[in-house]
């Protein structure tokens, strides 16, 4: 009995007239490959009796068991950040204890909008963590390939992610101020369509209904672009020019970005406000951007090792096909009291 032949790659790419390169990437569901491209280079394998080697496919099933990281945010915003930084060092971290491999990649969203990750679609993973702005490309290959395991952080797009309660937080900020006998509270925050900034706005708005605090909580739906710091502090520091030449000023701020809070404690101290005898700051920001500052700022940073562990057990569940009990799951940042915060004059 004659011994039938096994169709290769390079056959299917002969007969459909491609690469080699194109038909890999069209049968394992990879690459930037149009819809029409891949379906035509399938039917030209089914065709000819394409089967995928079993060795072949052993060896993938070999490497599932790593896991990534996808760092994806223009560059400007990663350097010094308090969302980032902990979270590739927590994600380091992780993999040494689970004795992992370490598997990082930067995807800049302004330059490969039009390219996925090659962790997720290389074959080098057999899941991914995400951090930071998915880009267009990225979001069409997630709902083409369902069943790669992904969970995002503070994206509620996705149906697998991990959301800090920033309502909360910003909810235990006012309370707090509340409590030292504040009734001026005043609210600098970005834009509501990030997360942290939305919560910040929910949490405040609640607090101050709550607490019965003065109507008069100075422009609260203001909205700071937070683009580049140099930008930023400028905004910050015209924005508290004016907020503290009026006649009544806020006796606190709530701050949703600690480079806001550098640039209302510079402007405090150019108009001879003292901080924290005459002004209270609470804002949001790290160890690194909070204590390297006099006063040290009280403020609330994201909770970047219960994120980590917790999106990475989320990710096991989905990696050996478990459905998990929760899709969303909640984390509280971490509040902390430094010398910013003091009982109203």
């Amino acid at each position: 009995m004659m011994k039938k032949k096994s169709v290769k790659l390079k056959d299917i790419a002969i007969q459909a007239e491609v690469s080699v390169a194109t038909v890999s990437a069209a049968l394992n569901g990879t690459g930037r490959i149009g819809d029409e491209l891949r379906s035509r280079i399938m039917e030209v394998a089914r065709q000819m009796n394409y089967e995928p080697n079993l060795a072949a496919r052993l060896l993938k099933q070999k490497h599932c068991n790593d896991i990534g990281l996808v760092i994806s945010d223009p560059p400007r915003r990663i350097a010094g950040s308090g969302f980032f930084q902990p979270m590739i060092y927590h994600f380091i971290q992780l993999c040494d204890e689970q004795g992992i491999r370490c598997q990082i990649e930067y995807h800049d969203p302004d330059v490969k909008d039009g390219q996925v990750p090659a962790l997720m679609t290389g074959g080098f993973a057999g899941g991914v963590l995400y951090g930071g702005a998915v880009g267009t490309a990225t979001r069409r290959w997630i709902r083409e390939n369902p069943s790669f395991p992904i969970v995002t952080f503070e994206d509620r797009d996705f149906e697998y992610t991990i959301h800090s309660r920033y309502d909360l937080a910003a909810y235990r900020m006012v309370q707090h101020l509340a409590a030292l006998g504040h009734r001026h509270v005043a609210l600098l925050a970005g834009l509501p369509r990030y997360e942290l900034q939305q919560g910040m706005r929910e949490g405040f708005s609640r607090a101050v209904a709550d607490f019965r605090l003065d109507v008069a909580c100075w422009d609260r739906e203001y909205a700071f672009r937070l683009e580049n710091d140099a930008d930023t502090m400028r905004e910050g520091v015209e924005y508290c020019e004016k907020l503290f030449a009026r006649t009544v000023r806020p006796t606190a701020l709530v701050i949703s970005d600690a480079r806001l809070a550098k640039a209302a404690l510079y402007t405090a101290l150019k108009h001879g406000i003292d901080v924290p005898r005459d002004l209270s700051i609470f804002t949001c920001g790290n160890e690194y951007e909070t204590e390297q500052v006099y006063p040290a700022l009280s403020s609330i940073r994201w909770n970047a090792h219960e994120a980590i562990y917790k999106a990475y057990h989320l990710l096991r569940s989905l990696m050996e096909g478990r459905i998990p009990a929760e899709k969303v799951i909640e984390v509280e940042p971490v509040l902390t009291l430094r010398d910013s915060t003091a009982r109203c004059p």
